[in-house]
């Protein structure tokens, strides 16, 4: 199995609260520098195609 296949199969799998855990994603994204926020933005393009900032902003108009 590739990385890819492994994280999201591991994310599927995760029984953890997925709003609780939402919302520390989020959490934890914004409190990191820019250079931080920079990397995971490029890991979440290599693995969707979007940057995490992109993706909270998505979800964020999903819920209003």
């Amino acid at each position: 199995m590739n990385l890819i296949e492994t994280i999201t199969g591991q994310i599927h799998s995760d029984e953890a609260n997925t709003d609780k855990q939402s919302e520390r994603l989020k959490t934890l994204y914004r409190e990191v520098s820019a250079d931080a926020q920079t990397g995971i933005d490029a890991a979440f393009i290599c693995l969707c195609g979007w940057s995490l900032a992109t993706l909270i902003t998505m979800a964020d108009k999903e819920d209003k």
